[in-house]
């Protein structure tokens, strides 16, 4: 034990440092239901938890009785959504009479702390996820809310937490909108190039509608062998996944990844379970095409076995893999609304792939279109590395000074964002 600490019941603390329960440091108001005042020109957004888990599903409400949220009121998720985790996920708001809300979210107004820090020590808390016992919906009672711990540092030196947490917090902001209009400009940039090419002014009508008088048109499997990868059964048997021998690609693998190129896999197969797949090899284009995000496309680096929720394109003529490549990435919201839409599992079949329509530049053109959105993808990976960096660096803050770690003074706080 550092001998500047003391034991607290959530471990050690700084001397100079309180824990105090939530309830000590703020007061707190539960929402309530009011879907039925709901309305397209109403006076407040809804805060409920789709809001703060999506960043922000928008629906208005126009009763004049509700209770406005305060510009630095803290709102929590009190009740999980369906299908996904937000439960303790916290929402600091930023300006006065916009929001109001739902049963299931609790406001928290601090009461002589600093609200950011008590922001930064309440979002996710470790003692609210405990209540998560991975069945069912995990609820939160407004005595557990307000029984929460909260380590307490002397005020200003919480503002100055709060001061380097919300720096980066706002780095993270402008990256993230960086990220948002590159990526707008590069779905616009695609669905151009894509379709238009460059300088073109004689077009003719194909089967996508206008296209360069130069230009072919043909189905995606006159262009290409579609085919569908294969899952060893049993699903799951430790004879066949888990292994070593072979990289073992999902849909997972293609949706989580956001270079165009798989390199590597999170799991491999054995040799017996290589032997009840199919086999990919270097180069080949890859979609996901089951799921709610099916419609990814990649393109393979490795040999590497593929799931049944992969579709692949083999022997490949007319058009390079790049430029298939961005055709798919064109596709997506097509693949997913219109073509495979649904509920349920939505699936698409090597058919319905086979049977789209492909434009084909000549080849010294595809290359230059691939080329300029390859350029575009450099910069938006280089953007997304910025952003995982500091989403590192936050976590890696957010420990060591909510725990009095790191104590901070002027220089750490520069050198902290620096």
């Amino acid at each position: 034990m550092n001998s500047d600490n003391k034991i607290s019941e959530i471990g050690e603390i700084p001397e100079g440092w309180e824990l105090v329960k939530l309830e000590n440091v703020s007061s707190f108001a539960n929402g309530k239901g009011h879907e039925q005042v709901i309305s397209d020109d109403g006076e407040y957004i809804v805060v409920n938890s789709k809001f703060i888990s999506s960043n922000g599903v928008v629906k208005k409400f126009s009763d004049k009785d509700l209770s406005p949220l305060m510009k630095g009121d803290i709102t929590i998720v009190m009740s999980d959504i369906p299908n996904g985790k937000a439960i303790a996920k916290c929402f600091l708001v930023d300006v006065d009479n916009k929001y109001t809300l739902n049963q299931r979210i609790g406001s928290i107004k601090a009461q002589g702390v600093d609200n950011k820090y008590l922001y930064y020590v309440l979002n996710r808390n470790e003692y609210y996820l405990a209540f998560d016992n991975g069945v069912g919906q995990t609820n939160l009672r407004k005595d557990e809310v307000l029984a929460c711990p909260i380590p307490l540092p002397p005020l200003h030196e919480q503002k100055k937490i709060s001061q380097i947490l919300t720096t980066v917090d706002e780095k993270l902001k402008m990256i993230d909108s960086q990220i948002a209009l590159r990526q707008h400009q590069k779905k616009g940039l695609v669905q151009e190039l894509i379709i238009n090419g460059f300088g073109h002014t004689e077009f003719k009508i194909s089967e996508i509608g206008n296209i360069p008088q130069s230009w072919n048109c043909k189905k995606i499997n006159q262009i290409s062998n579609v085919v569908r990868g294969g899952s060893p059964r049993p699903a799951g048997s430790p004879l066949l996944f888990n292994g070593s021998y072979l990289p073992w690609v999902t849909v997972s693998e293609l949706t989580n990844n956001p270079s165009i190129y798989i390199t590597k896999t999170k799991t491999s197969l054995t040799e017996l379970g290589s032997k009840q797949t199919r086999i990919l090899h270097p180069n080949t284009v890859v979609l996901a095409n089951s799921g709610a995000t099916l419609g990814v496309p990649k393109i393979l680096k490795i040999t590497a076995g593929a799931n049944d929720g992969i579709a692949a394109f083999l022997e490949l003529k007319a058009v390079s893999k790049y430029f298939l490549y961005y055709y798919l990435q064109s596709l997506t919201d097509y693949f997913r609304n219109q073509l495979a839409p649904g509920s349920g599992q939505p699936n698409l079949n090597t058919s319905l792939i086979g049977n789209l329509y492909i434009p084909i530049p000549p080849i010294n053109e595809q290359d230059m279109i691939t080329k300029i959105l390859s350029s575009l993808d450099e910069k938006l990976r280089i953007l997304q590395e910025r952003q995982r960096q500091y989403q590192n660096l936050k976590t890696g803050l957010l420990q060591q000074l909510l725990a009095g770690k790191i104590r901070v003074n002027t220089h750490q706080e520069q050198s902290a964002v620096a």
